[in-house]
């Protein structure tokens, strides 16, 4: 089967769509969008990345001490590294032990194996997950209307 290139987003994630912008005009083939503006906890899907932007680990266990930021849930993924990520999330969905993991657990795994991720700094940007009915009535405040427009 024939992979190309794609995005990924989280579903519950509202964003300007200028951290869309900004992941398609990036050189790099592997970007994970994060936000250093957000106090890390156990919840978070927290990257630690080098001088040059590169993940050297991703995931919630992560120690928040040493992160950059958090990952938002929005991706670009190259055509051969897409190949490699399905075949890790059907391995990983193969055993019983990963019933209660997160998708982030196969980039995890990917880092691991020498795949390149760069990571991508959007901080200051609008983007908000939509867990609660607050989260939506805040996503649905005048604060987003600009963010609901055509991409450029």
């Amino acid at each position: 089967m024939a992979h190309a290139e794609f995005v990924k987003f989280d579903a519950d994630v509202v964003f300007d769509v200028k951290i869309l912008r900004q992941l398609l005009d990036s050189d790099h083939a592997n970007v994970l969008c994060i936000d250093r503006n957000i106090a890390l906890e156990d919840e978070e899907v927290k990257v630690i990345a080098n001088d040059q932007m590169q993940v050297l680990e991703v995931g919630k266990s992560v120690d928040p001490k040493r992160a950059l930021g958090e990952s938002i849930g929005i991706e670009k993924i190259s055509a051969g590294t897409g190949a490699l990520l399905f075949a890790e999330l059907s391995e990983m969905m193969e055993s019983r032990g990963n019933l209660q993991a997160y998708y982030e657990a196969a980039y995890a795994q990917l880092v691991d194996k020498g795949t390149q991720f760069h990571a991508l700094d959007i901080s200051g940007l609008d983007w908000t997950e939509i867990d609660t009915a607050k989260d939506f009535a805040a996503a649905n405040s005048d604060v987003w209307q600009p963010c609901y427009h055509h991409i450029p």
